[in-house]
């Protein structure tokens, strides 16, 4: 097992080297200064200082004729109905480029005899019809390779990286003969046939082995093994051919191969009915392929040129590495795509240079500076913009910030940190479906590969697992993780500096309760003092319960929590001097747990209370008053009722107030009458323990 780097390696040096040996083999072919050509189905061609478009009637060889033959100029042999035909064509081409690098070699034209002379074969020479297959099946190459540099190959990726290199087999021995100038050597010529012919072979034994084995493995090992024999054994016999015509020996094997392999693409979708990512796939190959071969099958394109067809077949490529990058298809990693990208720009670079060095005219000096001009001003700037128009996401802090911002700043009332950061990650990532998921993952991770997203909340919380980003556009990569994280950490920021601020808030309000405090103390204090002085012994108890209330007021914590029996106490003290001054009888009876509730609260019970106290004082006929207080564990209960109670008309200040005190701790006041007495009484309900903890009983 070769390391990464070793994969590399070779990936980036094998289709060069095949490039290479193209190039090599395309300029060894003879070459005059001719062009030769079709013109109503006679050859003619184009000599300089002739006229143009000179019919050629035949050829001489050292002083024999050969007929000048329309075959002689065809893209393919391979459309020549026998074997015979073909070989007899072979050799006569054989015969002419000897002919030609001998010097013995003339036209017979309306004009007269014209002597070919050779040379060597320049760059400029290709035509575009040699350019355009092999650049095609160069890249097909490039991106077969693209999945052999990962490693854990399998049958179905054996099989895509075979109809690579058998395409670009078959390609280029297409371009090495479609893009002669008319002459070949008899033995390069049967060459590129049979390399031709096996690369067509081999490609349909990839695609079998491709459809039978991708998404799911169909076919054993057995199997696998068997059709990667088939080509050997079919090239075998049009090598030795048993018939004459090529539809038995060429064609009728390539339709049987053919049949095989849609019979795979079928029975693999059969297969996957309940596979969503397994169709997908399949519809993206079915799409790329039917594009390319139906036309070709049913003859659409027939006045097309076959290079240009052979190079038809490179979208196929193309639409599977933009399967690989949407849908993550053969299951390819980031990086690989990167590094092939990376590739791909410089060598595009170096066409760029190419083609224009062999448009610009002039010395070498002039035509690099030209080319680098052009490549500098025109080619970079273009490239960039396309990048960035069909290629590259905005997803800058810039963009997703704000995005993200206006859903975690919205006011927090009823919102909980999933829902924050659920509403800021569907403002970001655009997901199809967002939904909970109790996972206890600690960290944001990639899932399905690459379809979905699951973002960690914090103590706890679970996940959110988002679907499809970009409603579906693309997939989620690696960046997308960090940006996750971001987004937690802004949500995270943002909670801390709103509790800073509330915390700001209640100090300030604290400080300002002690400032207040401490005038009380200092200027109303005084004053009571004084009138303590100053007053009759009578009102005296009057002025020290006052000033006894102010102290307890200014020398208390309203967020503090105090046991309810003492104050109970200092309740039950202040109700028995009231009804002594009155000369009521008081009943007071309690039944208290231990118990501790913030003062604030038994402040506004003790108010309460003591209203109520007032009104049964104020209404009473003869009767005695009676106070219970309990507590049960689960609510403090306080009653007051007095025996005789005179009629009580609406609700006054009074009533009002108790209703108000008891409704802001969260409590009740009843005021009805009794069900054993003629008397009224006064119902306060408080239900423990409080909200947001704090009382501990």
């Amino acid at each position: 097992m070769t390391s990464i780097r070793s994969r590399i390696l070779i990936a980036l040096i094998v289709p060069v080297v095949l490039l290479g040996l193209t190039l090599l083999l395309a300029l060894s072919l003879p070459q005059s200064d001719g062009h030769f050509y079709l013109h109503q189905g006679e050859l003619v061609v184009d000599l300089p200082e002739r006229q143009p478009g000179l019919r050629v009637l035949s050829f001489a060889l050292a002083g024999e004729p050969m007929p000048a033959r329309p075959e002689f100029v065809i893209e393919e042999p391979d459309v020549m109905p026998s074997h015979a035909q073909i070989h007899q064509l072979m050799q006569q081409l054989g015969e002419l480029s000897q002919a030609l690098e001998q010097g013995e070699l003339w036209l017979q034209t309306p004009e007269g005899d014209i002597h070919l002379a050779a040379r060597q074969r320049q760059l400029e020479d290709l035509p575009a019809m040699f350019w355009a297959p092999v650049i095609s099946a160069f890249v097909g190459l490039l991106i077969c390779t693209l999945v052999w540099i990962p490693g854990d190959l399998n049958a179905g990726k054996w099989g895509y990286i075979l109809t690579g290199i058998s395409y670009f087999l078959l390609t280029a021995a297409a371009a090495i003969y479609g893009g002669r100038e008319l002459f070949i050597p008899e033995y390069l010529f049967r060459l590129m046939s049979v390399a031709g012919l096996w690369g067509t072979e081999l490609f349909m034994a990839g695609l079998i082995l491709f459809f039978w084995n991708y998404p799911r493995p169909l076919l054993s090992a057995r199997y696998n093994r068997l059709v990667l024999l088939s080509p050997f054994i079919l090239i075998l016999l049009a090598a030795v051919p048993l018939h004459d015509a090529l539809a038995v020996t060429t064609y009728l094997p390539f339709y049987i191969l053919l049949l095989l392999a849609v019979a795979g693409l079928i029975r693999q979708w059969q297969v996957s009915r309940q596979q969503a990512e397994d169709r997908v796939a399949l519809r993206w190959m079915l799409l790329f392929i039917s594009a390319v071969s139906i036309p070709t099958v049913l003859k659409v394109y027939a006045p097309v040129p076959q290079a240009v067809m052979t190079s038809s077949f490179v979208f196929v490529y193309m639409g599977m590495l933009f399967a690989v990058m949407r849908y993550r298809f053969l299951n390819l990693q980031d990086w690989s795509l990167r590094l092939w990208g990376w590739f791909l720009g410089g060598l595009a670079v170096l066409l760029t240079d190419l083609i224009l060095a062999t448009l610009v005219a002039g010395s070498p000096a002039s035509m690099l500076a030209v080319a680098l001009a052009i490549v500098g001003w025109l080619y970079f700037p273009v490239r960039q913009w396309l990048w960035r128009r069909f290629f590259t996401r905005e997803q800058g802090l810039e963009n997703w910030l704000t995005q993200a911002l206006p859903e975690l700043l919205q006011p927090q009332a009823d919102r909980s940190q999933a829902q924050r950061v659920q509403q800021a990650l569907q403002a970001v990532f655009t997901p199809l479906t967002i939904e909970r998921c109790d996972d206890d993952g600690s960290s944001n991770r990639l899932d399905e590969s690459g379809n979905a997203l699951v973002v960690a909340l914090a103590d706890g919380q679970g996940c959110l697992r988002l679907r499809h980003a970009g409603e579906g556009r693309r997939l989620f990569e690696r960046s997308d993780l960090h940006i996750a994280g971001l987004v937690l950490a802004l949500d995270d920021l943002v909670c801390r500096s709103r509790a800073a601020r509330q915390e700001g808030a209640l100090e300030g309000a604290r400080e300002g309760r002690v400032r207040m405090q401490k005038d009380l103390h200092d200027d109303l204090g005084a004053r009571l003092l004084q009138l303590l002085y100053r007053c009759a012994p009578e009102e005296q108890p009057l002025v020290r319960a006052a000033i006894r209330d102010l102290r307890s007021l200014l020398h208390s914590r309203s967020d503090e929590p105090v046991a309810l029996q003492a104050v109970a106490e200092q309740w039950h003290d202040e109700a028995a001097s009231r009804c002594q001054d009155h000369q009521i009888t008081l009943h007071w009876q309690q039944q208290l747990s231990p118990c501790l509730l913030p003062l604030s609260t038994l402040e506004q019970v003790g108010r309460a209370l003591r209203e109520a106290i007032s009104n049964a004082i104020r209404h009473r006929h003869e009767g005695d008053i009676r106070v219970t207080l309990r507590h049960d564990g689960h609510e403090l209960h306080c009653q007051v009722m007095n025996d005789c109670l005179n009629t009580i008309t609406g609700d006054g200040m009074g009533l009002a107030n108790i209703h108000a005190r008891m409704q802001a701790i969260g409590g009740q006041a009843e005021i009805h009458q009794n069900d054993h007495t003629t008397g009224w009484q006064v119902s306060l309900r408080l239900p423990l323990p409080l909200p947001l903890n704090d009382s501990v009983c």
